[in-house]
């Protein structure tokens, strides 16, 4: 089983490109591999992205996505499965056409009242006039299936029977709940799971009969087979690769017009009363805290309450008087 692990985990290390010592003991105890090696804040590596297979996840890279943020963004390539493509089909309720019906429909068609000519022309009529006929009785309806699994091809018909009757009876226990309809189920999931593996195990013993005369080099093939060894990855193609890219492109090149976007509407906006009565307030601030008494006890509640209404709508102003109440302290 492949394990990706990540997150901020604020466990700074003893150097900018490593985590704190006991997550780094944590994560070699359980076997993951720490893949970001450089900072993710300010000199600090906070972020951690731990894989336990090293070809799961590549080309880990750190990006200060024009600096919006103090935290910086950990983009990597991650390996997946991709989906089998479904398979689409059609398909008839013929069960719902009512046999007299249909006769007497083929009757009154043109196939019988002016059929057509040549062995092709009548082959082609029939077959446009038993299409027309269905399409009105039993519409062609349009479905999609998963392509099997290699592992089912070794199934015999019995049991692909018996996997049709449990889920069969799996669905009308759980339509109505009853007892009956689960012991019912319960029986069939039993009979299935037991042919399931006798199929299997005749199958394996088919497939090693046959290879166990020839050469050595197709008797490992055939158990290389057998043990699905097979570890091609498949999804490493020009296009998933370029698509991933154009998506991490796309929210660094977000976050860089946001940013740009902000600072032009902050630049765009003149605050000139705000810039007037910070150096008046500074002056007072200061003149205030100053003539206050040193003692901590008399010092502190007097000033938060005198000066509360004056820094409760400007927040810079009220960093500023902090700044004050520490020198004056």
């Amino acid at each position: 089983m492949n394990l990706v692990v990540c997150g901020d985990e604020n466990c700074p290390g003893p150097t900018p490109s490593s985590v704190d010592v006991g997550l780094a003991e944590m994560l070699d105890l359980l076997g993951l591999t720490q893949l970001v090696g450089s900072p993710t804040r300010d000199n600090n590596l906070l972020d951690v992205l731990a894989s336990t297979s090293s070809t799961l996840i590549t080309n880990v890279a750190v990006d200060d996505a024009g600096l919006i943020s103090d935290h910086r963004i950990v983009t990597a390539n991650v390996t997946i499965r991709s989906p089998k493509p479904t398979i689409a089909y059609t398909w008839r309720q013929l069960w719902k056409v009512d046999p007299s019906t249909f006769e007497s429909a083929i009757h009154q068609s043109e196939l019988f009242t002016s059929p057509a000519v040549g062995t092709d022309d009548y082959a082609k009529q029939l077959v446009r006039v038993v299409s027309q006929q269905l399409d009105v009785m039993a519409p062609l309806r349009h479905g999609l299936h998963r392509p099997p699994k290699p592992i089912t091809k070794w199934l015999s018909p019995e049991t692909v029977a018996a996997k049709c009757v449990r889920r069969r009876l799996e669905r009308k226990w759980r339509s109505t709940g009853s007892q009956q309809d689960r012991q019912a189920y319960r029986h069939a999931c039993r009979m299935a799971n037991k042919l399931i593996q006798s199929s299997r195990q005749q199958f394996f013993q088919t497939k090693l009969s046959s290879c166990a005369h020839q050469s050595s080099a197709k008797r490992w093939r055939t158990v290389n087979e057998l043990l699905h060894a097979d570890t091609t990855d498949r999804t490493k193609t020009d296009e998933n690769t370029s698509l991933c890219r154009s998506f991490s492109d796309y929210f660094v090149s977000k976050i860089n017009d946001l940013k740009s976007s902000i600072t032009a509407k902050l630049s765009a906006i003149p605050n000139p009363q705000f810039f007037q009565i910070l150096p008046n307030l500074a002056l007072f601030s200061e003149t205030f805290l100053r003539s206050a008494p040193l003692r901590s006890t008399e010092f502190s509640h007097p000033i938060q309450l005198k000066l509360l209404p004056l820094t409760v709508s400007h927040p810079p102003l009220l960093r500023l008087v902090l700044i004050f109440s520490l020198n004056s302290s």
